[in-house]
């Protein structure tokens, strides 16, 4: 800090009473012109950053279709295609500064069940107008 007696050159010094801020020195003595310090601007957030990775599967909804148009016949293709077909998977990743958060799911066993039931309610279905009687 510089007091009165220390020669100065004109100019904004900090505050030699010890306020937060600058005071303004003409090159004799400090005058009352004052300049406090800004409030400290936080620094804005670091932007977050989402990835999401899906991968190929089975397409369901081809084997829907093609099961529905041979009325029942395409099924255990597609149950194999199911089974034998690779999971599809997905991962979503979350980050920002500090680290990220993976969030990973796998909806094979989910879309065997529901290719399996589906089949057989089309194959019920397909069957009633041929005259086959369940017991």
């Amino acid at each position: 800090m510089a007091n009165e007696n220390t020669p100065l050159s004109p100019g904004w010094y900090p505050d030699p009473g010890g306020q937060p801020g600058q005071r303004y020195h003409d090159g004799q003595r400090w005058t009352q012109h004052f300049v406090p310090m800004p409030p400290a601007v936080p620094s804005p957030p670091a932007p977050a950053v989402a990835v999401a990775v899906s991968t190929g599967g089975t397409n369901h909804a081809l084997h829907f279709v093609l099961t529905l148009l041979t009325c029942g016949l395409w099924l255990p293709i597609w149950i194999l295609a199911a089974i034998f077909g690779g999971g599809s998977a997905s991962s979503v990743a979350v980050g920002s500064g500090a680290g990220a958060v993976v969030h990973a799911s796998n909806r094979r066993p989910l879309m065997i069940v529901g290719a399996v039931l589906g089949g057989l309610f089309v194959l019920g279905t397909a069957a009633e107008p041929l005259g086959w009687q369940s017991f």
